[in-house]
């Protein structure tokens, strides 16, 4: 199947953004010939739109899901956290980016291949695959062929794992199932079935009558009174007899999926310099973070940076802001940046001279040791090397991810996660889909939002959220 995905998925703009970045806004020199360029509204506009997204993304995703008080709720991260001693995760996303995305990484994908373990009943993530589509000589067949098979197994697992955002209604979390009693009116004979609450007032019961497979649908509030129901020239009883409870681990790691694709996304789209794939990714953002406040800031810079490039700015200048929020410093395919992440890294001198300022420092005093930086880098390098200091070198090497998954595919495979157990309760809870929430309030956020926008007024934020990035 590997040669039927691509190593970089093309799109209009491929061609150009593999190439070095000529006016590279994160350097001094290039930073003077593009604000020579714009208008002091379109750099406004620019430094805005779309900073930090993929940062807070992570940030809002540690809050929801790293709890390090309940370490003992096994195949959750606090959990996971203390099996892979991960010990520069500690829930401030901030001050340590680098140390919390690589573990949101590995969690991800060790919950991923836990599931094509599962699917394809491997007992070891090295094992033969086992699936009716899958057959013997499969590598010598066509790409055409191979295609058939492999968007049958992608349709499986987006069935199972993937929860779209639907904006009509309110969604529920399906997983809420209940057990019915079923008398019938001749023998009185009893029977027990599970039923399904799909939208949280109708129970699909599935039965089998004389033969037939047929699903009864009926309201849940009647049946937990009782009713009568006429199937198949059958007339039966049914009976709400109990409620089973979620399983909770199903559900916390079915909600963690979504935020992982979301950033697993976006985090490709950067690389590859894909900027209509990151407005569509900026789009799909929009639900995850009004989940975690209605005021929520960064979804206040999705809808601002989606209406600049999509409806108030010129085609010319929307292009010209979407291809400027990533640079590739070296020129090659895949490996675009995110224009702040490089600028933080190009100022990180200059920052440590301004802290060395005090706290009494000026605006004339900023200005003028900004100047004096590139000299100052120069007096002392070559200060270092007349004296011959050698720089200080760890011989520490980073963890390989591999061994940490390996670690983890053999703590969370014996939980069984995706065969639902009932009962199976966490001390956190966490619903099954991120989009548990009433979507008329969503709406109504984004139609307000976009008229302050749009009349270049205020919005309230979420002050704790203001807060927490503090």
């Amino acid at each position: 199947m590997s040669s039927l995905i691509p190593a970089h998925i093309p799109h209009p703009l491929d061609e150009e953004m593999k190439k070095m970045s000529l006016n590279n806004e994160t350097t001094y020199s290039d930073c003077v010939k593009i604000m020579d360029e714009c208008s002091g509204s379109i750099n406004r506009w620019y430094t805005k739109a779309g900073r930090g997204i993929r940062l807070t993304s992570f940030q809002k995703m540690a809050k929801k899901f790293l709890n390090l008080q309940c370490g003992r709720d096994q195949g959750t991260l606090g959990n996971m956290k203390i099996q892979i001693q991960r010990t520069n995760v500690n829930g401030n996303v901030k001050s340590r980016y680098k140390a919390h995305e690589d573990f949101v990484v590995t969690c991800g994908l060790s919950y991923f291949l836990s599931y094509i373990m599962h699917h394809f009943n491997m007992a070891t993530i090295t094992d033969s695959r086992k699936h009716n589509s899958i057959t013997e000589g499969l590598s010598n067949w066509t790409n055409v062929n191979k295609m058939k098979v492999f968007n049958t197994l992608m349709e499986e697992i987006l069935t199972d794992l993937y929860i779209p955002f639907d904006v009509q209604g309110m969604e529920q979390d399906d997983s809420h199932e209940v057990e019915v009693t079923i008398q019938e009116h001749e023998t009185l004979q009893c029977y027990q079935y599970t039923a399904n609450v799909t939208d949280g007032k109708n129970v699909n019961i599935p039965l089998n009558i004389n033969g037939c497979d047929l699903v009864v649908v009926t309201n849940l509030e009647s049946l937990k009174k009782g009713c009568s129901l006429k199937v198949v020239n059958t007339e039966i009883n049914v009976m709400l007899k109990t409620v089973k409870k979620n399983d909770d681990l199903l559900n916390y790691v079915k909600n963690f999926l979504q935020w992982f694709f979301i950033i697993v996304q976006m985090k490709d789209a950067i690389r590859e310099g894909d900027v209509k794939r990151i407005s569509i990714v900026l789009k799909n953002m929009i639900p995850f973070f009004y989940s975690h406040s209605r005021l929520s800031k960064y979804l206040t810079e999705c809808i601002d940076y989606i209406l600049k490039t999509e409806h108030t700015l010129s085609p010319y200048m929307s292009l010209k802001v979407q291809a400027g929020s990533v640079v590739n410093p070296k020129g090659r395919p895949g490996k675009n940046k995110a224009a702040d992440i490089q600028k933080e890294n190009e100022v990180k001198l200059l920052k440590t001279l301004i802290r060395s300022l005090g706290a009494n420092k000026t605006e004339k005093s900023i200005v003028a040791i900004t100047k004096a930086a590139p000299e100052i880098f120069r007096i002392t390098e070559n200060f270092e090397s007349m004296i011959k200091l050698k720089a200080v070198k760890s011989s520490h090497k980073a963890k390989s991810m591999a061994d940490d998954i390996q670690i983890l595919l053999g703590k969370i495979n014996p939980l069984d996660i995706w065969t639902r157990h009932h009962d199976r309760q966490l001390q956190q809870k966490v619903p099954r889909s991120p989009f548990a929430f009433d979507k008329a309030g969503l709406i109504y956020i984004i139609e307000i939002t976009v008229k302050r926008l749009l009349r270049d007024l205020p919005v309230n934020n979420d002050e704790d959220e203001e807060n927490e990035d503090e």
